[in-house]
């Protein structure tokens, strides 16, 4: 399936002799012209499984379709069942998807890896990067600049964490939970690809809700709020620990001391 911008790509050209420049089209919607190239590739990709003639795209001339009056038709109903289909990411959940790869990274981001991300301009990156920032300022976490390109953050690990779990469970403007089941339920699934490897498939989360079961054996059945909680620090801690860069680190140590039991049940 097609994403938003190929969509409207494709609505330009189908539109009887129009033709356009990659630079006219890249400048159009504030983005590289090797993404556009891309766009073509997928949009004619596209076109090909539905028998409908390709983009003619040769070096250093315009890119144009030529295509019968019945093919304009065709696309012109494919265009319209595919726009029903796409989910648009709204501002807020930009925001929470680009915080949650702030999060993820242990390095550095660059902007140009959110903007094929999210599918938007640097400026629009820019401009949600500002609301980022005022929502992390509450964990004393901090977005900085490590060149003209790449950003990251910089926090406590133990806040770091706990970020991500607010980003997950809590009700909020950014909540990815929220996001995620509006994509699912729209089965956008080449949106949700374009994410990093947020991991929360249900096959992930199923076995380590098979995990937190194990524990209410020796604790007794938790609430439906506690369940879910626990499952997700439990994913956010594996996910954070793939590098192994946290893994000695002695950030819960007082957990340790103060809850015995429960540590020692949670390290089986």
């Amino acid at each position: 399936m097609l994403n938003s911008r190929c969509i409207k790509i494709l609505e330009m050209l189908s539109t009887e002799n129009n033709i356009y420049s990659v630079d006219y089209i890249a400048n159009k919607f504030n983005v590289s012209n090797r993404m556009i190239r891309y766009d073509i590739d997928s949009i004619n990709n596209y076109l090909r499984k539905n028998n409908i003639n390709e983009i003619e795209k040769k070096p250093n001339s315009p890119i144009k379709l030529q295509i019968t009056k019945k093919e304009k038709e065709s696309i012109e109903s494919l265009i319209k069942n595919l726009s029903m289909q796409t989910y648009i990411l709204s501002n807020n959940e930009r925001c929470g998807i680009l915080l949650y790869e702030l999060l993820s990274l242990n390095s550095e981001c660059t902007y140009q890896y959110l903007q094929e991300k999210l599918l938007v301009s640097k400026s629009t990156i820019v401009s949600d990067l500002k609301k980022a920032k005022e929502w992390l300022k509450q964990y004393d976490i901090s977005i900085v600049k490590s060149n003209n390109k790449g950003i990251l953050i910089e926090g406590l690990e133990v806040n770091i964490r706990k970020a991500m779990a607010d980003l997950l469970i809590v009700n909020n403007e950014y909540n990815i939970m929220i996001t995620l089941e509006k994509l699912y339920t729209k089965e956008n699934s080449d949106t949700i690809k374009n994410f990093r490897k947020i991991q929360l498939s249900s096959s992930n989360i199923e076995y380590i809700k098979g995990l937190v079961r194990e524990l209410e054996s020796s604790f007794g059945t938790f609430s439906d709020n506690d369940f879910i909680n626990i499952v997700i620090h439990i994913y956010i801690i594996v996910n954070r620990n793939i590098d192994k860069r946290f893994i000695n680190d002695n950030i819960y140590k007082s957990i340790e001391v103060e809850y015995t039991k429960e540590h020692i049940e949670v390290c089986k």
